[in-house]
């Protein structure tokens, strides 16, 4: 190998790698923490929502998941809620678009929140 090749090498190998990761796809944004009907307050006693990662609730409502799945920036979750009647089972699938996620309890009608800051 000539001295020629041999510093050219490094640099494809440097070149190769750039281009590589500038193809990787960003991580989803999570969607943990604390989130608020848009306007809403940001305190849980006022309908705020806290989410976890195998959790979400507010001041009257509890869900617990034992099983996640994450495609892109949908999450489903599946486990039990109550609201604040006995605890039944639940699929909640949440979508992040934008700022704003959108949540629906067994398919029923989408909540629409934004994250406090």
């Amino acid at each position: 190998m000539t001295m020629q090749s041999s510093m050219l090498l490094p640099a494809s190998v440097a070149l190769a790698i750039v281009t590589a990761s500038s193809g990787v796809a960003q991580a989803a944004q999570t969607i943990v923490g604390l989130w608020r009907q848009v306007g809403g307050s940001c305190q849980v006693t006022r309908g705020a929502v806290s989410i976890g990662p195998m959790h979400m609730g507010g001041d009257e409502w509890r869900c617990d998941f034992n099983d996640v799945d994450r495609k892109g920036d949908v999450v489903t979750w599946k486990g039990r809620c109550g609201f604040p009647e006995p605890f039944e089972r639940a699929t909640v699938k949440a979508s992040l678009v934008g700022s704003s996620l959108h949540v629906r309890i067994n398919g029923g009608e989408a909540a629409h929140w934004e994250r406090c800051r």
